[in-house]
C-alpha cells in the first residue's frame, strides 16, 4: 500500500511538471499586425545634404525626447486610404537654433489609424517612438506646431550623446557628438 501511494504521488508530480513545462507564457500579440500596412514613398520638397544648408532653413533645432502620441488625424479625403498625420509631444532638453524649452509639438506624416485599421509608414522616415531621443531641425507649420525640416534629412538619433542620421542619403555624419554638432550649427 505504501509503495502504491508513493507511485501515485510521483506520477501526479511528474504530470504536473510536464503540464507546467508545456504551458509556457502566452506570446504578446501585436495589435496592429492584422491592419493594412501602407508605405508611402514621397518625393521630398526639400532634401538636405549639408549641415549649413539645413541650419539656414531651420526655425528651431532641438535635442530631446519624444514623450507622448497626442493625436493621429486622417488628413486625406478618403478615410480608409487617406494620409495620416501624427502629433507628438517632444520634451526639449537642449536648444541648438532658436529659443524653446519645455514641451513642444511635432507633426509627422504617418501613423496608426485604429478606427480604420490602417498603418501608414513613410519610406526612409520611420515613425517616432515614445522614449526616442533625437536632434530635430524644425520648421513651424502653424503656431506651436513643428515639422521636421527636409523629412528624414533633418532628423538625427541621439544615443549617449552621439548623433546618427536617420537616413544614409542625407547629411553624412559619423561619430559626431551633440556638443560638436551644436558648435557646427552655431558656427
Amino acid at each position: 500500500m505504501k509503495h502504491l501511494r508513493m507511485s501515485t504521488i510521483c506520477a501526479t508530480l511528474m504530470g504536473s511538471i510536464l503540464v507546467a513545462g508545456c504551458s509556457g507564457q502566452p506570446k504578446a500579440v501585436d495589435p496592429v499586425a492584422s491592419y493594412e500596412h501602407v508605405i508611402s514613398s514621397p518625393s521630398w520638397a526639400v532634401w538636405f545634404t549639408t549641415l549649413p544648408d539645413l541650419a539656414a532653413r531651420t526655425d528651431l533645432a532641438v535635442a530631446g525626447t519624444v514623450t507622448k502620441v497626442v493625436s493621429v488625424e486622417n488628413i486625406g479625403s478618403d478615410p480608409t486610404s487617406g494620409i495620416l498625420q501624427t502629433t507628438y509631444d517632444f520634451t526639449v532638453n537642449r536648444t541648438l537654433i532658436g529659443s524653446k524649452s519645455g514641451v513642444i509639438q511635432i507633426s509627422q506624416t504617418g501613423g496608426i489609424d485604429n478606427q480604420h485599421k490602417i498603418v501608414l509608414d513613410v519610406e526612409d522616415d520611420p515613425r517616432f517612438t515614445v522614449g526616442e531621443s533625437a536632434v530635430l531641425f524644425l520648421t513651424e507649420v502653424k503656431p506651436g506646431l513643428y515639422a521636421v525640416q527636409g523629412g528624414p534629412t533633418g532628423r538625427f538619433r541621439l544615443n549617449d550623446g552621439m548623433i546618427t542620421p536617420v537616413t544614409t542619403a542625407g547629411i553624412p555624419m559619423k561619430n559626431v557628438s551633440l556638443d560638436a554638432l551644436a558648435s557646427q550649427v552655431r558656427g
